[in-house]
């Protein structure tokens, strides 16, 4: 285990990608948790992505030199965050979400350790607490396997395919011209970090909480309607884009794969039967019968787990009725 103070290498600029809409109640939180790092060279790069409330208003009230505001047409997250990587001129980049913040003192450690080891990439950790955690100014790391480290992103207890609580390198990302696919809505993130670790050697990982995730504690199935289910699907064309990469099924991630994509189309044809939408639960009924055997042979999710998914395969009413 290597350990790093943020005393150490402070002359690499750093990028930190915050996209926004209306989010005047807690961008300032977010914004001020990077401004007060004890890390100088920032670049604060803020995109107001067509916000209607007060947002622009609460951003011009936060001094600070290294803040850059850009204000574009509402074109969802993903657009928001390839607006920002076209203005970063930092050597590593981060991103964070508006609603959420970064505990004090990372972004020293996280450079640190990029230049200590070469890491091509960092993964921390996060926490769900909703008042600022103590970090110190010591933070362990240890060097992945790339094996270990897509089996830490592709998760199904956690949030680890986000791009918040990581960093990544500029100049790999612009010399392989890596965007996030403004066509997928939802676990764009997830795609996004997948394809920039099939670029890299090296990925270094802290299990140390750099990083604070608002959760929205409102069940997806309890605020599910029926215009929602469209656009929610796309995490399932991340799982599809993911499976039909080269050889994918000799990597040791697969089954792992496999069961957590039939996990979500067991969720999805649920909803569908309850919705009535009859071609799209047929779709997602064939989708499952290719990999269910696989699902129930895979140890990633529980006995009680595999039992939810079997009801919602087999008896979809009665599961959403149960659960609704």
């Amino acid at each position: 285990m290597k350990i790093y103070s943020t005393e150490n290498n402070r002359q690499q600029k750093v990028s930190i990608i915050v996209p926004v809409y209306n989010g005047e109640k807690y961008i300032s939180r977010c914004i001020n948790s990077i401004s007060n790092q004890d890390y100088d060279n920032l670049q604060i790069i803020v995109v107001d992505d067509g916000s209607t409330d007060n947002t622009l208003a609460v951003l011009q009230k936060i001094h600070d030199d290294r803040i850059q505001i850009f204000s574009i047409s509402n074109g969802g997250v993903s657009s928001a965050r390839n607006f920002g990587l076209s203005k970063a001129t930092g050597d590593y980049v981060m991103f964070a979400d508006a609603d959420d913040w970064l505990n004090p003192n990372v972004i020293g450690a996280l450079v640190s350790a990029e230049q200590s080891y070469g890491y091509d990439m960092i993964l921390g950790n996060y926490s769900r607490n909703t008042e600022f955690s103590k970090i110190t100014d010591r933070i362990s790391f240890k060097e992945l396997t790339k094996d270990e480290a897509y089996r830490q992103i592709i998760n199904p207890y956690g949030f680890y395919g986000s791009v918040w609580a990581k960093v990544f390198k500029m100049d790999i990302i612009k010399s392989n011209n890596l965007l996030f696919d403004k066509n997928i809505s939802v676990g764009e993130d997830l795609l996004f970090v997948y394809q920039y670790l099939n670029l890299i050697k090296t990925v270094g990982y802290s299990d140390a909480e750099l990083y604070n995730y608002c959760i929205n504690n409102h069940s997806v199935l309890h605020t599910l309607d029926e215009q929602k289910i469209d656009q929610r699907l796309d995490i399932l064309k991340v799982y599809e884009i993911i499976l039909k990469q080269k050889n994918i099924k000799k990597q040791s991630y697969y089954n792992r794969l496999v069961a957590i994509y039939v996990r979500e189309l067991t969720d999805w044809y649920c909803y569908a039967v309850h919705f009535k939408r009859n071609e799209l639960s047929s779709l997602l009924k064939t989708k499952i019968n290719k990999y269910w055997y696989t699902f129930i042979q895979d140890n990633t999710f529980t006995v009680k787990n595999k039992f939810a998914a079997f009801l919602k395969y087999h008896f979809p009413i009665l599961a959403y009725n149960l659960k609704g």
